[in-house]
């Protein structure tokens, strides 16, 4: 029986650093995919069966680690986080909010435009124009993150990540209005 993996130096590691992945936005996600199915085989039960209390416990924090690990790293808004928060980044987290103007006024506008939606001729027509300006957008910002991460404008990446929540929300916004407009036809 080959001997088990050292699984307490595997949850002091960072998200990267548990998946043998690069620091960097860009990502692979087959490669993440497939790291992420071979750690769940390392610390699954059936491994750990005969093991020590202790080592099943542990078994089982890594199984939890690496799933939230996975989570994480898979989606674009949620690893652009969580490089902001591994440098040290203040203000990237969740829910933190944009100050400049210009961007506050857009947001502004556009929020207006999603709730004006509902009583156009054809809302569904204008709704598919308004998600798929979201999607364009939203892109427009995970370029200009990976761009400014990668060349350490760390100040700028966190501002661009402020924005990237908002459209995040944004997109959740209508997706819950396609929903009520389909409910009311």
């Amino acid at each position: 029986m080959t001997e088990p993996v050292p699984l307490l130096a595997i949850l002091e590691r960072n998200y990267f650093q548990l998946f043998e992945l690069p620091e960097q936005f860009p990502l692979d996600q087959s490669v993440l995919n497939d790291k992420y199915l071979h750690l769940q085989k390392v610390a699954h039960p059936d491994r750990y069966a005969t093991a020590l209390a202790r080592e099943r416990v542990m078994a089982g924090q890594l199984a939890a680690y690496a799933n939230e690990a996975y989570h994480v790293l898979k989606g674009d808004l949620s690893r652009a986080q969580y490089l902001l928060q591994l440098y040290e980044v203040a203000s990237a987290e969740q829910g933190a909010s944009v100050t400049e103007p210009a961007i506050l006024m857009e947001q502004m506008e556009l929020r207006e435009q999603l709730e004006a939606i509902s009583q156009i001729q054809d809302p569904f027509a204008a709704l598919d124009q308004f998600a798929n300006d979201v999607v364009v957008r939203t892109e427009a910002l995970k370029q200009q993150f990976s761009e400014s991460f990668s060349s350490k404008a760390f100040e700028d990446a966190k501002r661009i990540v402020n924005q990237w929540q908002f459209f995040d929300r944004l997109k959740q916004e209508v997706d819950d209005l396609a929903t009520e407009l389909e409910e009311g036809n």
